[in-house]
């Protein structure tokens, strides 16, 4: 069995790199993600820690974490080559990375 994992990661990444650039595709992204999608109430977030296992390389769950009150965020990911792009993500919606 070939094992396509490798090249599947790159041509996600290639393209998720597209999207951080492109305000509109990001906000879309972002508002799937709504406190009625994980029904909770309105201050479940406020002031929490966040662990996105996971988060890709747009860490795109971790700004509307944010916008609901969410601190302390943390975003991780298999391997390093993500970083950047994360960053540049949050970096974009105004997140601070410290």
């Amino acid at each position: 069995m070939v094992d396509y994992s490798k090249e599947t990661r790159e041509i996600f990444h290639k393209q998720h790199q597209r999207i951080i650039q492109d305000r509109v595709a990001m906000e879309r992204f972002i508002n799937m993600f709504t406190l009625d999608y994980f029904g909770l109430g309105a201050d479940y977030f406020k002031g929490k820690r966040v662990l996105d296992a996971g988060c890709g390389d747009t860490a795109k769950l971790l700004i509307p974490l944010w916008r609901f009150g969410a601190r302390k965020l943390h975003g991780v990911d298999i391997g390093t080559d993500f970083i950047q792009v994360a960053q540049e993500s949050l970096e974009n919606f105004d997140i601070p990375l410290k």
